[in-house]
C-alpha cells in the first residue's frame, strides 16, 4: 500500500485505474467483474480517487480529420500528442543541471528544447482551418494551460511583422529557464507564421520577477 496525495492506494485501486485506462467508459459493474469486487465498492473507490486528485479526468480521443475541418474547437488540454509534459519545478531542475554542465552554452540548449516543444504545438494548430489570429490566440491559451505563464500580445504590426509579448505569472525560479520559454514562444510562432521569428528580451525595464517582456520580429 502506498500513500499518494494523502490517500492510501492499494492493489484494488491500481486494478481499477488499469481498467479505466483500457476503457474510460467502463461501468462499475464491468470493472467489478474484472477485478473481483462489488460494483458499489468500485464506485466508492473511484469517487475517492477523484476527490483526492489521483484520477484527474477522462480523455476523449478525436479523429484528426474532424479537428482539421475546423468544426471542433480544440481545447488546450487536448493538444498533448508528441509532447513531454514537465512541471515548472522539473524544468528549473533540468535548466540548472544543463547550466552546470554546459555553462553559457546551456542557454542555447534550453532555447532549442523550448523551440522544439513550441513547434509541436504550432503544428497541431495549423492543422485546423482557423485563421492566423485564432491560432496565435489558441497558442496563448495552450501556453497558460501548460503552466508556463500568461502570454499577452500587444503592439502587433502585421504589415511589418513585429510586435511585443508579455509573459506574466511565470512559475520558474531560475533566470536561465527563460530561454526555454523564449524558445517555446518562438517555435510556436514560427510554425504558425511559416516564417523565421526573432525574439529578443526587452532590457532595462523594472518589473516583477515573474514577468518577462519580449520583442518579436517575423522574417520574410
Amino acid at each position: 500500500m502506498e500513500n499518494i496525495a494523502g490517500l492510501n492506494v492499494d492493489t484494488l485501486d491500481v486494478k481499477i485505474i488499469e481498467a479505466l485506462q483500457e476503457n474510460t467508459r467502463a461501468t462499475c459493474k464491468s470493472i467489478a467483474k474484472k477485478v473481483g469486487s462489488s460494483d458499489r465498492t468500485i464506485a466508492r473507490r473511484i469517487k475517492r480517487m477523484e476527490q483526492a486528485g489521483i484520477i484527474r479526468g477522462y480523455r476523449v480521443e478525436v479523429d484528426k480529420e474532424l479537428v482539421k475541418t475546423g468544426l471542433l474547437k480544440i481545447a488546450p488540454q487536448m493538444i498533448s500528442e508528441d509532447v513531454i509534459e514537465t512541471s515548472p519545478a522539473e524544468w528549473d531542475s533540468i535548466a540548472s543541471s544543463i547550466k552546470d554542465i554546459f555553462g553559457v552554452a546551456g542557454s542555447v540548449i534550453l532555447f532549442n528544447m523550448g523551440e522544439a516543444i513550441g513547434r509541436c504545438y504550432g503544428r497541431h494548430l495549423i492543422g485546423s482551418n482557423k485563421t492566423k489570429d485564432e491560432q496565435i490566440l489558441n497558442f496563448a491559451q495552450i501556453f497558460q494551460a501548460r503552466g508556463w505563464g500568461e502570454l499577452t500580445y500587444n503592439q502587433i504590426d502585421y504589415e511589418k511583422g513585429t510586435g511585443r509579448v508579455t509573459i506574466s505569472k511565470m512559475p520558474f525560479k531560475h533566470q536561465i529557464t527563460e530561454n526555454l520559454v523564449r524558445g517555446i514562444f518562438c517555435g510556436g510562432l514560427e510554425e504558425i507564421s511559416s516564417k523565421k521569428v526573432l525574439v529578443k528580451k526587452v532590457e532595462g525595464q523594472e518589473s516583477a520577477t515573474d514577468v518577462q517582456k519580449f520583442l518579436f520580429e517575423i522574417g520574410g
